[in-house]
């Protein structure tokens, strides 16, 4: 599957990846890679819809009813995000017969 067939359908965080809301902003661990990832505001809240399995024209829908943005530009600024996230393992494709979505774990402090 390519990263634009990807993009049309639903992505969902790997199964390697702990996130933790810090605030408005986000950090992901990615536990087989030993990378972290501080996420701003507006990524972390893109982040948050995308894992909840939600596909992109859905995301794309509650981000332009939250923020004073165009749609072409979101589009552009989402799609990058997502393909960034897939290059550095963060999400994958959303695999609907595994219930990949459950796969989210936030993380703790301790």
């Amino acid at each position: 599957m390519t990263t634009s067939d990807t993009m049309q359908r639903s992505v969902v965080p790997s199964a390697d990846v702990l996130f933790q809301e810090l605030g408005d902003e986000g950090v992901a661990l990615h536990l087989g890679r030993g990378k972290y990832y501080g996420f701003d505001d507006v990524a972390t809240r893109m982040w948050m819809l995308l894992s909840s399995g939600r596909a992109r024209d859905q995301v794309i829908e509650t981000l332009l009813a939250e923020y004073a943005v165009e749609r072409l530009q979101l589009e552009h600024d989402l799609d990058g995000f997502i393909a960034q996230l897939m290059r550095e393992g963060l999400l994958q494709a959303s695999d609907e017969s595994k219930g990949a979505a459950g796969d989210v774990r936030p993380a703790t402090g301790h």
